[in-house]
């Protein structure tokens, strides 16, 4: 699309695919800048005066990427706007240890807790995890074999956690399915909201990212993680994943022996 076509209908999946093509997003962030730009040409404003309506800095930031990345998908000049400084104080960090902890502990539902536990531990997308199948849950070798590509990123074989282990085999002796969870995502966000946590799964994700890597190899988080990892290296870790995922599954337990 070139310029003069500002004002042509929004062809949202045609744009996820040019983030998700050219631009190399993940589909999840591909999501948020469609929202954005959906957004932005509903509002009938100027690009410009749109991002300046967002006084707080992520959210101006955020709406200033969205608006450039349509441009550039348009064929037309990006704003000579520049990002605003973040607040550090006020960015979203992952929960600490002791914090998933108190929300596994808390949870009532086993398939609930399976779930949040299964998400902090093992760093696969929490929506692919709520779609999980029970013949991709390795028990005898220890795995969440979700082997695929989602976006840039490459899922291979993930260690699964000892004490999460525990939590499926016990969800297992009353599955009526193939799929690991039945429930739709409405229970789990009604069980946070319910032991009033701000907590959510992507968070519990971050945790594993973060608690993972002041434990164990920082290229193996990243592995485990999907991203992409410079040079070679990256095709020579698998021997040494789960001697690695040992230190972050010994410093992280569920419950003592």
């Amino acid at each position: 699309m070139r310029q003069g076509k500002t004002n042509a209908i929004f062809d949202r999946q045609a744009f996820l695919t040019y983030l998700q093509t050219t631009k190399g997003k993940e589909l999840e962030p591909s999501k948020d800048v469609a929202s954005a730009v959906g957004t932005f040409l509903r509002s009938g404003k100027t690009p410009v005066d749109f991002v300046k309506s967002y006084a707080k800095p992520n959210s101006y930031n955020n709406m200033l990427v969205a608006v450039n990345h349509y441009l550039d998908y348009m064929g037309q000049p990006r704003l000579a706007l520049k990002q605003k400084a973040r607040n550090l104080d006020k960015l979203i960090i992952s929960p600490k240890p002791a914090e998933v902890l108190d929300i596994i502990a808390k949870v009532e539902p086993l398939d609930v807790k399976a779930y949040i536990a299964l998400c902090a531990t093992v760093g696969l997308r929490p929506e692919r995890l709520l779609k999980a199948s029970w013949h991709e849950i390795d028990f005898e070798n220890g795995y969440v074999n979700i082997n695929e590509r989602h976006g840039k990123k490459i899922y291979r074989p993930n260690c699964l956690h000892k004490d999460v282990a525990k939590l499926l085999r016990e969800l297992k002796t009353t599955a009526t399915s193939d799929r690991v969870f039945t429930m739709a995502y409405k229970k789990v966000a009604n069980e946070l909201v319910r032991i009033s946590t701000k907590w959510r799964p992507n968070n519990l994700r971050d945790h594993f990212y973060n608690e993972g890597r002041r434990h164990a190899d920082h290229d193996i988080i990243e592995w485990l993680m999907g991203h992409k990892l410079p040079g070679v290296r990256g095709h020579y870790l698998a021997d040494t994943v789960k001697e690695e995922y040992a230190k972050f599954e010994i410093a992280f337990r569920l419950e003592t022996d």
